[in-house]
């Protein structure tokens, strides 16, 4: 048995959280990820809960009552590690395999999409946050941003 691989995994798995899955209901991710630290209301259509655990702060946000993204950072703000990326990644494959999307030189994000079409991930190299979301999150998102373009421009 590979002694080193079997203590980096050991040390792999406690410092990185058991994460919640997207589809999950309030209570069960307050079962996972245990007492919140914050609930807000993101403009009345998601409401985000955040958490702290292991290390990250863990922002999940939910659509009718469901978990539709979740956000982890690290507390320190330093980079997440890849192994600690490959960890969060697997923990919410839910049956699908993820798949790592090439990016543009000089983009600022890595990217997977999971297989079953059901989620994907993207790691913000500047800011080192990683996003699991639905589909459905990210176009909200983009619809929203958009909105916000707009209206900054407005009479110009």
């Amino acid at each position: 048995m590979n002694w080193r691989a079997l203590s980096s995994l050991i040390l792999l798995t406690s410092s990185v959280p058991c994460t919640a899955r997207l589809g999950e209901t309030e209570a069960q991710v307050a079962t996972r990820y245990g007492e919140l630290l914050q609930k807000f209301d993101l403009l009345s259509t998601n409401d985000a809960t955040a958490y702290s655990t292991n290390r990250l702060w863990i922002a999940v946000y939910f659509t009718n009552g469901v978990s539709v993204a979740e956000m982890f950072v690290p507390q320190d703000r330093d980079d997440l590690r890849t192994d600690a990326r490959d960890v969060l990644l697997e923990q919410q494959r839910q049956g699908s395999a993820w798949t790592e999307v090439q990016s543009e030189p000089m983009d600022l994000f890595q990217r997977w999409r999971r297989d079953d079409g059901r989620a994907f991930a993207l790691y913000h190299t500047l800011n080192h946050s990683l996003l699991i979301c639905t589909p459905q999150y990210w176009r909200w998102m983009q619809e929203k941003k958009e909105r916000g373009h707009r209206q900054r421009f407005e009479g110009f």
